[in-house]
């Protein structure tokens, strides 16, 4: 009982990890093939830089 169930474990994790694998292969390529446009990238950054700004702001200011 507990090897059949670990076996059943085992073939459904190396299923997961497999297809994680093919899947961020795929997404590899599609996004070497397509780069992003910096002013993209640049805009997402200063989003990203804002937000942790407010953050350390409401803990400072004790909200």
């Amino acid at each position: 009982m507990i090897r059949q169930t670990y076996q059943r474990f085992n073939k459904s994790a190396f299923i997961c990890v497999y297809l994680r694998f093919i899947l961020v292969y795929i997404l590899l390529l599609y996004f070497s093939m397509k780069p992003a446009p910096a002013s993209d990238s640049a805009e997402f950054s200063t989003q990203l830089n804002d937000k942790f700004i407010e953050i350390n702001n409401s803990r400072r200011s004790g909200n």
